[in-house]
């Protein structure tokens, strides 16, 4: 049966990280991206080498990769992920 609190659980299946723990590895895994993001990504649907999506226990996201630095950046959707 569901349970709602900080973390989410069904019943077996294991506890999901707080949510400060599945940020801070959300914080360190898009850093990685920064630093070689080909590396550290992989290709969202068809390999164009633009749009590559990044993949951690409890998050997912897909980034738009541009050869050109930027000074700022936005991250417009950010949805907790279960791997399974």
């Amino acid at each position: 049966m569901p349970s709602c609190s900080n973390c989410h659980s069904l019943k077996g299946a294991p506890r999901r990280r707080p949510p400060g723990q599945a940020r801070d590895e959300f914080d360190r895994a898009i850093l990685a991206a920064c630093e070689d993001p080909y590396g550290a990504t992989e290709p969202y649907g068809i390999d164009d080498a633009v749009t590559r999506s990044l993949a951690v226990a409890q998050t997912v996201a897909v980034l738009l990769i541009s050869q050109a630095p930027r000074t700022s950046g936005r991250i417009l959707h950010h949805a907790p992920h279960t791997r399974g």
